[in-house]
């Protein structure tokens, strides 16, 4: 009954003259993460975030179609190219390989290629509203000729009464459109200048596949518990051995 009552205490003694046991299994184990860490191939992946700006349209800003950059490419890579876009006005495009500068180069050469192509939808789309901005101009200038015009002869006091009131609704009609084009101006004008253009705001790249520190910290704790693990089936053989001499 005594020995049963101090079996804890039996245990926790073996353990601890057996302490080398534990330390040099966790030493083992550790240097077994550390080769397979160090074993382990480096992925790279690089991501390039792009700002589209006011040159989205259903062509360039979908999925779908900003993959097919793909082609561009070079080598096998094309199997490792996506494309989220996470919230409005932006685009990332990914792409994963084993070789750090190739995969930089290559995402940077595709993200260059679909900024530019932004840039001209861009400007395309920029130059048509300046063209409409310019148009609606000339039509206030030409208008406020008109109105001129008939003010003047309005002014003139050999316009016959007749035509007094003609004038007048002329003027009152011809300010009323040159009113509504301005109008656009002006909010055409705001257009133009809140108008953004594309741009990649940078390519950033990271490393996974090799966790050194992860593993050599999962491999150490392991190796310590099974140290333990061992100890303590070691210490119940002997007993069981002394108990059936």
């Amino acid at each position: 009954m005594a020995s049963e009552k101090y079996i804890l205490y039996d245990y926790l003694t073996f353990i601890w003259k057996k302490k080398w046991f534990v330390l040099l299994f966790t030493i083992i184990c550790g240097g077994a993460g550390i080769f397979f860490s160090l074993s382990q191939t480096h992925i790279y992946e690089s991501e390039a975030v792009i700002f589209v700006g006011n040159a989205g349209n259903d062509e360039l800003t979908k999925p779908e179609n900003i993959i097919f950059y793909k082609e561009e490419l070079e080598g096998p890579y094309e199997d490792q190219f996506s494309v989220t876009i996470p919230r409005d006005f932006q685009v990332i495009l990914k792409l994963k390989g084993i070789d750090e500068q190739k995969v930089f180069s290559q995402l940077n050469k595709v993200a260059e290629s679909y900024v530019s192509d932004l840039n001209d939808t861009f400007n395309k789309k920029r130059s048509r509203l300046e063209d409409y901005y310019m148009t609606l101009e000339a039509k206030v200038e030409s208008l406020q000729k008109v109105i001129d015009h008939y003010n003047d002869q309005l002014l003139n006091s050999k316009v016959p009464d007749s035509q007094i009131a003609d004038y007048t609704g002329l003027v009152i009609e011809y300010e009323s459109q040159r009113e509504s084009y301005q109008e656009r101006i002006n909010n055409l004008g705001q257009q133009l200048d809140d108008m953004e253009g594309p741009k990649l705001s940078g390519i950033n790249t990271t490393s996974s596949g090799s966790k050194l520190f992860r593993n050599l910290f999962l491999a150490m704790a392991f190796g310590f518990q099974c140290g333990l693990v061992i100890l303590v089936f070691w210490k119940y053989m002997l007993n069981a051995r002394k108990a059936s001499e």
